[in-house]
């Protein structure tokens, strides 16, 4: 059985990232809620390695398993800053 992570993240805390938890279901990636993380509040110019939930998203996601987010632009503040982070992914046999 595939392992699905999900990982949303909004620039303010009156944004939720519930739009994009149901763009990854409409998708067909059901995350169950202890294989989903965000983080509200954190601008997208925070390295994605420094915000609070993706680091625990970090800790947890392992060997041979998935994450998905739904827009690449979540996982880093820039081109430089979401290649490195797909890299790092992908060192650890993590699928993007």
């Amino acid at each position: 059985m595939t392992v699905f992570f999900g990982y949303g993240r909004v620039s303010t805390d009156i944004q939720s990232t519930e739009n994009q938890r149901v763009e990854l279901a409409q998708a067909g990636y059901q995350i169950p809620d202890e294989f989903w993380f965000s983080d509200s509040g954190i601008s997208g110019k925070t390295c994605a390695t420094q915000r609070p939930q993706f680091g625990i998203l970090l800790f947890k996601i392992r060997s041979g398993e998935t994450l998905v987010v739904s827009k690449l632009d979540r996982l880093g503040r820039d081109a430089v800053d979401v290649m490195q982070t797909i890299r790092l992914l992908g060192d650890r046999n993590v699928k993007v």
